[in-house]
Protein backbone atom coordinates (compact mmCIF):
# COMPACT_ATOMS: atom_id res chain seq x y z
CA UNK A 1 0.00 0.00 0.00
CA UNK A 2 1.42 3.38 -1.11
CA UNK A 3 0.88 6.55 0.66
CA UNK A 4 1.95 10.14 0.24
CA UNK A 5 4.18 12.23 2.79
CA UNK A 6 3.60 15.31 3.34
CA UNK A 7 5.57 17.75 5.77
CA UNK A 8 4.02 20.44 7.82
CA UNK A 9 6.57 23.79 9.00
CA UNK A 10 8.70 21.94 11.66
CA UNK A 11 6.71 19.01 12.23
CA UNK A 12 6.50 15.68 10.67
CA UNK A 13 3.26 14.62 9.44
CA UNK A 14 2.36 11.60 6.96
CA UNK A 15 -1.07 10.69 5.76
CA UNK A 16 -2.72 8.25 2.84
CA UNK A 17 -3.93 11.29 0.80
CA UNK A 18 -1.87 9.73 -1.91
CA UNK A 19 -3.80 6.61 -2.38
CA UNK A 20 -5.80 6.01 -5.37
CA UNK A 21 -9.37 4.76 -6.13
CA UNK A 22 -7.87 1.16 -6.61
CA UNK A 23 -5.80 1.15 -3.91
CA UNK A 24 -8.06 2.09 -1.61
CA UNK A 25 -11.37 1.89 -2.39
CA UNK A 26 -13.16 3.89 0.43
CA UNK A 27 -10.94 6.48 -0.04
CA UNK A 28 -12.96 8.78 1.60
CA UNK A 29 -12.48 7.27 4.93
CA UNK A 30 -8.71 6.18 4.79
CA UNK A 31 -7.50 9.25 3.40
CA UNK A 32 -8.86 11.55 6.44
CA UNK A 33 -5.85 9.44 8.61
CA UNK A 34 -2.79 11.85 9.23
CA UNK A 35 0.37 10.71 11.44
CA UNK A 36 2.23 13.93 12.65
CA UNK A 37 4.15 15.42 15.67
CA UNK A 38 2.18 16.15 18.89
CA UNK A 39 2.55 19.47 20.33
CA UNK A 40 1.50 20.74 23.72
CA UNK A 41 -2.09 21.67 22.43
CA UNK A 42 -2.55 17.81 21.94
CA UNK A 43 -2.10 17.71 25.85
CA UNK A 44 -5.63 16.93 26.80
CA UNK A 45 -6.29 14.12 23.92
CA UNK A 46 -2.74 12.34 24.96
CA UNK A 47 -3.77 11.99 28.75
CA UNK A 48 -6.72 10.61 27.75
CA UNK A 49 -5.57 8.09 25.39
CA UNK A 50 -2.53 7.19 27.45
CA UNK A 51 -4.49 6.71 30.44
CA UNK A 52 -6.77 4.28 28.25
CA UNK A 53 -3.69 2.15 27.05
CA UNK A 54 -2.48 1.63 30.97
CA UNK A 55 -5.64 0.79 32.02
CA UNK A 56 -6.38 -1.56 29.48
CA UNK A 57 -3.61 -2.84 28.91
CA UNK A 58 -1.31 -2.92 31.42
CA UNK A 59 0.41 -6.65 30.25
CA UNK A 60 2.24 -4.46 27.57
CA UNK A 61 3.17 -1.27 29.23
CA UNK A 62 5.84 -0.62 31.58
CA UNK A 63 4.30 2.39 33.54
CA UNK A 64 1.50 1.66 36.17
CA UNK A 65 -1.88 3.53 34.98
CA UNK A 66 -2.56 4.59 39.43
CA UNK A 67 1.05 6.43 38.90
CA UNK A 68 0.16 8.06 35.62
CA UNK A 69 -3.34 8.89 36.65
CA UNK A 70 -1.82 11.54 39.22
CA UNK A 71 0.23 13.23 36.66
CA UNK A 72 -0.45 16.92 37.13
CA UNK A 73 -1.47 19.02 34.34
CA UNK A 74 2.54 20.43 33.90
CA UNK A 75 3.39 16.72 34.03
CA UNK A 76 1.24 16.21 30.76
CA UNK A 77 2.01 19.52 29.03
CA UNK A 78 5.80 18.26 29.00
CA UNK A 79 5.35 14.62 27.97
CA UNK A 80 3.43 16.00 24.65
CA UNK A 81 5.69 19.12 23.96
CA UNK A 82 8.16 18.29 21.64
CA UNK A 83 11.90 19.02 22.26
CA UNK A 84 15.19 18.64 20.19
CA UNK A 85 15.52 14.77 22.23
CA UNK A 86 11.69 13.86 22.59
CA UNK A 87 8.62 13.72 20.73
CA UNK A 88 5.31 12.38 21.02
CA UNK A 89 3.73 10.98 17.62
CA UNK A 90 0.01 10.80 17.28
CA UNK A 91 -2.64 8.89 14.75
CA UNK A 92 -5.31 10.88 13.76
CA UNK A 93 -8.92 9.90 12.48
CA UNK A 94 -11.09 13.59 11.18
CA UNK A 95 -8.90 14.96 14.29
CA UNK A 96 -9.47 12.45 16.58
CA UNK A 97 -6.31 11.18 18.61
CA UNK A 98 -6.52 7.16 18.02
CA UNK A 99 -2.98 6.30 18.53
CA UNK A 100 0.61 7.25 19.98
CA UNK A 101 4.19 6.72 19.99
CA UNK A 102 6.99 7.87 21.34
CA UNK A 103 10.65 8.75 20.94
CA UNK A 104 12.96 9.74 22.97
CA UNK A 105 16.19 10.11 24.58
CA UNK A 106 17.40 6.83 26.50
CA UNK A 107 18.83 7.84 29.85
CA UNK A 108 20.66 4.42 29.99
CA UNK A 109 23.32 5.33 27.17
CA UNK A 110 25.21 8.30 28.76
CA UNK A 111 26.54 8.80 25.76
CA UNK A 112 23.34 10.47 24.38
CA UNK A 113 23.43 8.51 21.04
CA UNK A 114 20.37 5.83 21.59
CA UNK A 115 16.80 6.83 21.38
CA UNK A 116 13.92 4.95 23.32
CA UNK A 117 11.08 4.40 20.85
CA UNK A 118 8.06 3.06 23.12
CA UNK A 119 4.50 3.58 24.05
CA UNK A 120 3.19 2.28 20.57
CA UNK A 121 -0.65 1.88 21.05
CA UNK A 122 -3.46 2.26 18.20
CA UNK A 123 -7.02 1.74 20.17
CA UNK A 124 -8.54 -1.17 19.52
CA UNK A 125 -11.38 -0.23 17.09
CA UNK A 126 -8.92 0.82 14.55
CA UNK A 127 -6.58 -2.63 14.18
CA UNK A 128 -5.99 -3.47 11.03
CA UNK A 129 -5.31 -7.82 13.20
CA UNK A 130 -9.04 -7.13 14.03
CA UNK A 131 -11.48 -8.97 11.36
CA UNK A 132 -13.66 -7.61 12.60
CA UNK A 133 -13.18 -3.93 12.32
CA UNK A 134 -13.56 -1.78 9.18
CA UNK A 135 -9.94 -0.93 9.16
CA UNK A 136 -9.13 -4.74 8.38
CA UNK A 137 -5.67 -4.85 6.87
CA UNK A 138 -4.95 -1.18 6.38
CA UNK A 139 -1.75 -1.46 8.46
CA UNK A 140 -2.85 2.48 9.43
CA UNK A 141 0.17 2.05 12.47
CA UNK A 142 2.84 1.98 9.54
CA UNK A 143 1.80 5.98 9.54
CA UNK A 144 3.27 6.57 13.12
CA UNK A 145 6.20 4.37 12.90
CA UNK A 146 7.41 5.73 9.71
CA UNK A 147 6.74 9.33 10.87
CA UNK A 148 8.69 8.65 14.14
CA UNK A 149 11.59 6.48 11.98
CA UNK A 150 11.74 9.76 9.93
CA UNK A 151 12.21 12.20 12.93
CA UNK A 152 14.72 9.92 15.04
CA UNK A 153 17.44 9.55 11.52
CA UNK A 154 16.75 13.74 11.39
CA UNK A 155 18.46 14.10 14.50
CA UNK A 156 21.83 13.13 14.16
CA UNK A 157 22.83 12.63 17.87
CA UNK A 158 21.10 9.06 17.71
CA UNK A 159 23.09 6.15 15.70
CA UNK A 160 20.50 3.79 17.19
CA UNK A 161 17.09 3.18 18.92
CA UNK A 162 16.21 0.89 21.49
CA UNK A 163 12.99 -0.02 22.59
CA UNK A 164 10.90 -3.33 24.44
CA UNK A 165 8.19 -5.84 23.09
CA UNK A 166 6.68 -8.21 24.87
CA UNK A 167 6.83 -11.90 23.63
CA UNK A 168 3.60 -12.95 23.36
CA UNK A 169 3.20 -9.67 20.62
CA UNK A 170 4.45 -11.47 17.81
CA UNK A 171 3.25 -8.95 14.79
CA UNK A 172 5.07 -5.74 16.67
CA UNK A 173 8.33 -8.47 17.11
CA UNK A 174 7.99 -9.34 13.19
CA UNK A 175 7.72 -6.11 12.16
CA UNK A 176 10.49 -4.38 13.54
CA UNK A 177 12.69 -7.42 12.51
CA UNK A 178 11.69 -7.26 9.02
CA UNK A 179 13.23 -3.76 9.15
CA UNK A 180 16.43 -4.61 10.65
CA UNK A 181 15.96 -4.75 14.29
CA UNK A 182 18.31 -7.00 16.25
CA UNK A 183 16.94 -8.57 19.35
CA UNK A 184 19.49 -8.40 21.59
CA UNK A 185 18.12 -9.03 25.30
CA UNK A 186 15.63 -11.25 26.76
CA UNK A 187 14.78 -9.23 30.10
CA UNK A 188 13.82 -11.79 33.12
CA UNK A 189 10.35 -11.62 34.61
CA UNK A 190 10.56 -10.31 38.19
CA UNK A 191 8.70 -11.92 40.74
CA UNK A 192 5.77 -9.88 40.90
CA UNK A 193 5.82 -10.26 37.08
CA UNK A 194 5.67 -13.91 36.72
CA UNK A 195 2.31 -14.88 35.79
CA UNK A 196 1.77 -12.02 32.85
CA UNK A 197 0.54 -13.83 30.37
CA UNK A 198 2.27 -11.73 27.58
CA UNK A 199 5.60 -12.96 28.44
CA UNK A 200 9.03 -11.29 29.27
CA UNK A 201 10.23 -8.23 27.75
CA UNK A 202 12.27 -8.45 24.42
CA UNK A 203 14.71 -5.80 23.98
CA UNK A 204 15.58 -4.65 21.07
CA UNK A 205 18.14 -2.72 19.48
CA UNK A 206 17.90 -0.74 15.62
CA UNK A 207 21.26 1.52 14.14
CA UNK A 208 21.13 4.44 12.11
CA UNK A 209 24.69 5.41 12.24
CA UNK A 210 27.75 4.02 13.30
CA UNK A 211 27.93 4.23 17.25
CA UNK A 212 31.59 5.37 18.82
CA UNK A 213 33.81 2.53 18.88
CA UNK A 214 34.37 2.46 22.76
CA UNK A 215 30.76 1.72 23.39
CA UNK A 216 29.92 -1.17 25.19
CA UNK A 217 27.33 -3.74 24.11
CA UNK A 218 23.91 -2.88 24.11
CA UNK A 219 22.97 -5.27 26.20
CA UNK A 220 25.49 -4.04 29.03
CA UNK A 221 23.49 -1.11 28.78
CA UNK A 222 20.15 -2.42 29.35
CA UNK A 223 21.33 -4.86 32.31
CA UNK A 224 22.70 -2.27 33.78
CA UNK A 225 19.87 0.23 33.52
CA UNK A 226 17.31 -2.09 35.16
CA UNK A 227 19.46 -3.45 37.77
CA UNK A 228 19.41 -6.73 37.18
CA UNK A 229 22.36 -9.38 37.52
Amino acid sequence: MRHALSFAPARYQESFEGLTALQAPNLQIVAKFVARALTGKDTPALKELRLKALREERNYFRPAYETEVDFRDDQWRTLCTPKEDHCYFGLFDNGRLIGMMLATKWEGDDTGQTALWGSAYIHPEYRSNNPLSPYYGRKLGRLMYEVREKWTREHPRFKRSVFYIRERNQRCREIHENKGAEHVYTEPLRPHHKNNPAGPWYWYERRFGQVAAHQKPLSNYIVRTLGCV
